[in-house]
């Protein structure tokens, strides 16, 4: 007689969750793919090629030294920057040099003199605010340092100080117990001279 079709449907089904669990165990899951695939795709972002149509300066463009984790998202540094960038831009449009004008050629000189001071200042003050802040890093550095050497020396008196105490208590038990023993022993004596004598 032929397998009834529930029996056989029955069978069938068995295989089939025995196929997909083994099938499962080789695979991966959405979820570690996913982890996988997002390490990959922590990028900078990516910065189109631009063409400037027409006549201008975009300042935007004055601005590509600003980068993804080096200036950008923008802090206050980056603020001043941008302030000075601006500044001098006023200043390049506001003097024209004119060549067959000696007047305005001297100006122009005493002009990039006066900026070149003015970007020669402005770099001094910035090493001077980075040499302040690797001082202050340094100092830091230095307390934290002596703070654990400190620590540390004193975890290891303290450490000594009772290891020592130990020592110490375990020799007084040691010659407490012999005092003890000594004196039975001459209480012991004397007791057995007291008896003697009185049995004279």
């Amino acid at each position: 007689m032929w397998p009834s079709k529930r029996t056989k449907s029955k069978e069938y089904r068995k295989k089939k969750i025995k196929k997909a669990a083994t099938a499962k165990t080789l695979t991966f899951d959405v979820g570690t793919e996913t982890d996988y695939r997002e390490s990959g795709a922590q990028t900078d972002p990516w910065e189109p090629p631009y063409v400037v149509v027409g006549d201008g300066d975009p300042e935007v463009l004055k601005l590509e030294f600003l980068k993804w984790g080096s200036g950008l998202p923008a802090g206050v540094r980056e603020v001043q920057l941008i302030e000075r960038a601006r500044m001098k831009a006023a200043w390049e449009k506001v003097i024209q040099p004119n060549v067959n004008d000696e007047n305005s050629l001297v100006q122009f000189r005493d002009y990039l003199e006066a900026l070149e001071r003015d970007e020669w200042a402005f770099r001094e003050q910035e090493i001077a605010e980075v040499q302040e802040l690797r001082l202050q890093l340094l100092e830091n550095m230095l307390d934290e340092i002596h703070e654990k050497s400190h620590t540390r020396t004193e975890m290891k008196m303290n450490s000594f100080i009772e290891r020592q105490n130990a020592l110490k208590e375990e020799k007084l038990s040691k010659i407490r117990k012999q005092a003890a023993r000594g004196n039975n022993y001459y209480i012991g004596c004397f007791s057995l001279l007291l008896h003697n004598f009185k049995i004279r």
